[in-house]
């Protein structure tokens, strides 16, 4: 019993300042928190009276109440008893319940700066979660009544720095927006599950906030986007007040409630713990089993949704760990795996397990023996891709109808293996949206699934349809599920579309960002780093896209035009084999022919054989008789006329049209009219590789006209290579 009032019913919590308890009020006959305050000194007893007497001033449901306070000893103060939990203690709220959250928080804190009170120390420990729904601010410890928020050192003035202002650090003066700044932390943290500056020591945060800038948020709605900016700007003039930022959050939640329920189903946070492999084979490569571990280790890192326990820790549990010390990691999900190595074949096996042993996937790569160091990424590579897909499936699958998940993978592996179906896949995936239109994963797919009808459909049937359905579906994509790879590769897809190089690459950066492991990504990436002429680079990403999924045809390809432009023949025709295996695209058949005219070998009744089937088997026969000299020169027009018609919308069409039809006209001796092309469509090439090496070209290049076009095309491309090519 404390002053014969307070009886002490259990401590609640306790901090740096002191230790909370849950009293019973005998004279009010109610429950409160008590707060004893621990090692006082004049300095800590200001500190609790300041507090007592600023917290006093605030009467709003979003801030806590304080009652009374005893100067001691012991010095102990009583508040309203607040029965939930604090914000760091609580499960990743969905999208909703964050800006809920963010709302509450700011209309508390408005109407303390409104009493004229900075608060200088918001963070998540200081924000209550009742159960019955509140949020409460609490601990106006480092508070300053605005005429006072000058003073003191700069310790005082700091609060915690992971949440602090930038003027917090410089000694400037600290007032209503510094709490703005913190709460735009809190909420991009709350949201996206980073920090926007950043982990660090003191020292770092405080050059963070001071000379850095925050990392912009992805996958949210552009509204959101933007009030985080302008809460999170340099300066405090530039931040709106916190009256403001309430009514933005409420206006936002207001606006279509239906559509935020995406984000409650985005991808999710697992933590994943990898053990090192077995390994079977001679002793001298012992290392490959804890190498691929490691390996996977650092490319899972790089996925967005998953946090990998340190292989620091993992590693000292050996392959066989007991099953309680795989409970004791903490992990969602055990990766573990064999390797085995025999004479000059290694064989890799993953395995996906929860922490009591049930086994979810397995996977298994073959490989031949070569160099240890670059087979060991190629497999751990294709290995985190394939683990990726499952996690995202797994999450996915315990949130949809059964259905809806039937039509998703099925459509996903529509997408993977046999992409002139596309048109199947967007019919598939708008009945899962249907039955699950608030699954993201459902919304980015069908945006990547629309994009490759619109680009590249079998048919030439109502093409600006096909381009209003991937553009409906893009927009709805890109505001409701960014942060997916799907999406990021359907925007990349339009800008390519559009002719938008820059823009294009910007968006396959950033599905790489959020997916490392894409070989879509990998593949285009390759292909527009060929055109600015860095060969070497090219091939690299080429050869990683084929490696991480060999279904990845372009990137087939992709590796056979390089070798046509470096001489290479035999190796054109193992690429474009592997491209050409199944039942390739219409695109790749067009693409097999120009192969045809790089190497010389002319065999065109070869690729002639494969197209009667194909809805574009007219023009594509006309390429080939043009090609082979069956058909007049005068057919080329019509060859123009249907090429145009195809690529209606398709900048990229445009420039395979413009490219196929100057490579025809020069092998039938029309030199004249393939320059007045060039010069017609100059402003959509940019690719080097073509202009340089196109063996096709050669008769060409020693015309005044050509060598004009040609130094325009290097110009666009030196424009683009900084956006490509990295510094090594």
């Amino acid at each position: 019993m404390l002053v014969g009032r307070y009886r002490i019913e259990a401590e609640i919590g306790r901090g740096a300042s002191g230790r909370v308890y849950h009293a019973h009020d005998r004279e009010l006959d109610e429950e409160v928190a008590l707060k004893i305050v621990q090692d006082t000194t004049p300095a800590g007893r200001t500190a609790l009276l300041t507090e007592v007497r600023l917290a006093r001033r605030v009467t709003h449901p979003n801030v806590c109440r304080i009652h009374d306070v005893h100067e001691g000893p012991p010095l102990f103060f009583t508040m309203e008893r607040i029965v939930g939990r604090d914000l760091s203690d609580v499960e990743p709220p969905s999208f909703v319940r964050a800006v809920e959250i963010a709302r509450d928080i700011a209309r508390g804190l408005a109407a303390a700066h409104a009493e004229g009170i900075v608060h200088r120390d918001l963070k998540p420990r200081n924000v209550l979660l009742s159960d019955d729904g509140r949020v409460v601010l609490t601990d106006f410890g480092i508070a300053r009544a605005l005429s006072e928020s000058t003073g003191g050192s700069s310790g005082e003035r700091v609060g915690t720095p992971r949440y602090a202002a930038p003027e917090q650090f410089t000694g400037e003066r600290v007032g209503p927006r510094a709490d703005v700044f913190s709460l735009g932390v809190l909420l991009q943290e709350l949201l996206t599950g980073k920090n926007p500056f950043g982990e660090g020591s003191t020292m770092q945060t405080a050059m963070s906030r001071i000379h850095g800038r925050p990392e912009p948020p992805t996958g949210l709605p552009a509204a959101i986007g933007r009030l985080l900016e302008r809460m999170l700007a340099r300066a405090p003039v530039d931040r709106p007040d916190m009256a403001e930022v309430a009514e933005a959050l409420q206006h936002h939640l207001d606006a279509d409630p239906e559509a935020h329920q995406l984000f409650a189903l985005g991808p999710p946070r697992r933590t994943v713990a990898v053990l090192p492999f077995r390994y079977r084979g001679p002793d001298e490569r012992a290392f490959l089993g804890e190498a691929i571990a490691e390996e996977l280790v650092d490319l899972l890192a790089g996925t967005r949704g998953l946090e990998l326990l340190s292989f620091g820790v993992t590693s000292e549990l050996g392959p066989t760990p007991p099953l309680e010390r795989l409970v004791g990691l903490g992990a969602d999900a055990i990766i573990s795996g064999s390797v085995q190595v025999d004479a000059d074949r290694v064989r890799v096996r993953t395995r996906v397990s929860d922490p009591a042993g049930r086994q979810s996937f397995s996977d298994g790569v073959t490989a031949d023996l070569g160099d240890l160091f670059d087979l060991q990424a190629r497999i751990a590579r294709r290995i985190a891709e394939s683990l990726r897909v499952e996690f995202e499936h797994l999450h996915v699958r315990e949130q949809v109808p059964p259905r809806a998940m039937s039509l998703y993978l099925r459509a996903r592996l529509l997408l993977r293996s046999h992409r002139h179906e596309a048109d199947a896949a967007v019919e598939m995936l708008s009945e899962a949206v249907a039955l699950a239109p608030h699954c993201g994963a459902f919304v980015a797919s069908h945006a990547l699934a629309a994009a490759r009808s619109a680009g590249f459909s079998e048919t030439l049937e109502d093409p600006a349809t096909r381009r209003e359905i991937s553009r409906a579906s893009l927009d709805r994509a890109v505001t409701h599920a960014a942060d997916y790879p799907d999406t990021q590769l359907a925007l990349a897809f339009h800008h390519r579309a559009t002719g938008d190089l820059r823009q294009e690459v910007a968006a396959l950066r950033h599905a790489l960002r959020l997916a490392p492991t894409t070989a879509l990504a990998h593949s285009r990436l390759g292909e527009l780093i060929s055109f600015t002429g860095h060969r070497d680079a090219a091939r690299d990403s080429m050869l990683r896209a084929y490696a991480l999924d060999p279904h990845e045809r372009w990137a087939c390809r992709n590796l056979a035009r390089l070798e046509a432009f470096a001489g290479h023949p035999d190796e054109v025709h193992r690429w474009m084999g592997l491209a050409l295996e199944g039942r390739p695209e219409t695109a790749l058949l067009f693409e097999a022919i120009r192969m045809e005219h790089y190497t010389g070998r002319a065999d065109y009744d070869a690729v002639a054989g494969r197209l009667t089937d194909l809805p574009a088997h007219q023009m594509a026969m006309l390429f080939c008789n043009v090609a082979k000299g069956e058909t007049e020169p005068e057919a080329l027009d019509l060859v123009w006329a249907a090429m145009k018609e195809w690529w209606s919308g398709q900048a990229w069409m445009r420039v395979v049209a413009v490219e196929t039809l100057a490579e025809l006209r020069v092998l039938r001796g029309r030199h004249e009219p393939a320059l007045d092309l060039l010069e017609e469509n100059e402003e959509v090439l940019a690719d080097v590789a073509w202009i340089d090496d196109c063996p096709v070209l050669a008769p060409l290049r020693e015309d005044p006209r050509f060598r004009a076009i040609a130094e325009r095309v290097h110009e666009r491309a030196e424009a683009l290579a900084p956006s490509l090519v990295r510094p090594a």
